[in-house]
């Protein structure tokens, strides 16, 4: 059989187009659609980079003006109007509402920037140079008691999910809509609020079915481990084949996890859950009349 142009030309380091093998050509709010016309709820969101969804009606158009009308792409930390309309949104409808007097620190799009600019940080503060780093421990009461800066790595949260990236003007012009259009009143918090319920609803019925699981994270943020990474893999495989991309997680992708956009519908959520559970229950039920 002919290789395919990825067989051919990508790296063996490869991921998520294992998981989901084919070819995607459009996308809009949590659904994806492939070349072969088939549509995916979308549970993963480009690891929750997509907060709002694929392509947001509102966010598409600023970026369209602002790439028409020539407007900066990458300026570094200068200074630049797509900086200033977000930041001058980010003022009035994040900070002053809340009381806060932040400073805005341009991040980079990887752990690793994270990382060394939490130590920068934190030898700047304190004074101290060394660093302790634990793997798969939860390095709190240790730090207080020895009176340590405790550093969370943020992994796939992205500053609490905001994306901002620095010098990325085109990032700018879209988070400032974000902000104007999400985060002028209360009502889309309240709405996050109920849809967090409604995925605790849900991965609590896929818990029930499996021994042992129990549910992780919070918010829009969680998971269910299921105490098996081939159990995880092969229950998000399933639910792929079914028309739900999602992924796992943990140390040993031990969890289901649910990254959705936070845009999706009540409808798009509960679609998703029946086919989740469905997946499980399909793996399970083999899985014992193998064992028999």
């Amino acid at each position: 059989m002919t290789k395919t142009i990825y067989d051919r030309r990508e790296s063996e380091a490869r991921s998520y187009c294992r998981s989901f093998p084919t070819s995607f050509t459009t996308a809009q709010g949590s659904t994806l659609n492939d070349a072969e016309g088939n549509s995916y709820i979308d549970f993963l969101a480009g690891c929750s980079s997509l907060n709002y969804g694929h392509n947001d009606p509102d966010m598409k158009a600023a970026l369209i003006d602002h790439i028409a009308g020539d407007g900066i792409a990458h300026a570094l930390d200068m200074h630049t109007d797509a900086k200033a309309d977000f930041l001058t949104a980010y003022e009035e409808k994040i900070l002053k509402p809340r009381g806060m007097d932040y400073k805005v620190m341009m991040t980079g799009p990887t752990g690793t920037n994270a990382v060394e600019a939490a130590i920068k940080l934190a030898r700047k503060v304190t004074g101290r140079s060394a660093v302790i780093n634990f793997t798969n421990a939860f390095i709190a009461k240790l730090a207080k008691k020895h009176g340590a800066l405790l550093i969370v790595d943020d992994i796939q949260a992205g500053c609490g999910r905001t994306g901002t990236f620095r010098g990325n003007t085109h990032a700018f012009v879209t988070a400032r809509v974000a902000i104007e259009k999400f985060w002028s009143d209360k009502a889309f918090e309240e709405e996050l609020a109920h849809k967090a319920t409604l995925i605790t609803t849900g991965l609590q019925q896929l818990a029930d079915m499996i021994p042992g699981a129990t549910l992780k994270g919070r918010g829009l943020m969680q998971g269910v481990d299921v105490g098996s990474g081939e159990l995880a893999g092969e229950i998000c495989a399933r639910a792929f084949e079914q028309g739900l991309i999602i992924e796992t997680s943990g140390a040993e992708d031990e969890v289901v996890k649910v990254l959705a956009p936070l845009t999706t519908t009540d409808a798009e959520f509960r679609k998703g859950f029946d086919i989740l559970t469905g997946a499980a229950a399909s793996i399970l039920e083999t899985t014992k009349i193998a064992a028999e």
